[in-house]
């Protein structure tokens, strides 16, 4: 079971448009999820967003973050690192 987690609702049609379709192909291989958690405002925004994150996950699961800035793998890599 994949789940996945981000901040914010997706608004810009045309990234919801994708993420439905990506969605939809997954989910012939492995039962999805999506869950949002609410966007933070103030200083401490991160860590009240990370936290509100955390709280969504399962302890025992295999957590991947994906992040703009992170590295970037095709998806034969990204298959290999998540394999059971």
């Amino acid at each position: 079971k994949f789940r996945f987690v981000w901040v914010g609702k997706t608004r810009d049609p045309h990234y919801k448009a994708l993420q439905d379709d990506y969605l939809q192909r997954l989910s012939h291989f492995v039962k999805c999820e999506v869950v949002e958690v609410r966007d933070a405002d103030g200083p401490k925004r991160t860590e009240t967003e990370g936290n509100r994150i955390l709280e969504k996950l399962n302890q025992t699961a295999f957590v991947c973050v994906l992040d703009v800035a992170g590295k970037q793998r095709d998806s034969h890599a990204l298959a290999a690192n998540i394999k059971i």
